[in-house]
Formats: structure tokens, C-alpha cells, sequence
């Protein structure tokens, strides 16, 4: 490879990566307000949330066996 063919492919990785992290950015921005919109719905449905959301706990080790 060239000089020139290097130098672009580093531009191009770059330019991804960025890219990349501004649709990361905008992914998490549409989760947030996707949260907003249903919680708002819900509570013209008259649901209230009366304890938070837990979806992963490690409060406490268990072991896992499998069959074989």
C-alpha cells in the first residue's frame, strides 16, 4: 500500500468511528424518549409505577449446573 492509500484508510476509520459513536449517541437519546412517551401513555391509562425497574440483579452468587 501507499503512502496515500494509508493515510485515506486511516481518515476512513476515523470517520466511522466517529460515526459510529454519533449512532450510539442518537440510539441511546431515542431509548430515553421511547421511555418518556410510554411512561406518559401509561399514566393517562392511570398506571403508576410503585417500585423501580430492576432487570439484572447480582445481589447475591448462585450457581448454575447443567445437564449433560
Amino acid at each position: 500500500m501507499s503512502v496515500v492509500q494509508v493515510v485515506m484508510r486511516t481518515e476512513h476509520v476515523q470517520k466511522q468511528n466517529s460515526l459510529n459513536n454519533e449512532i450510539a449517541l442518537l440510539e441511546a437519546r431515542y431509548i430515553k424518549s421511547q421511555h418518556v412517551v410510554a411512561s406518559r401513555i401509561a399514566s393517562l391509562d392511570g398506571y403508576n409505577t410503585t417500585a423501580p425497574k430492576v432487570f439484572v440483579s447480582r445481589e447475591q452468587a448462585s450457581l448454575v449446573f447443567g445437564s449433560i
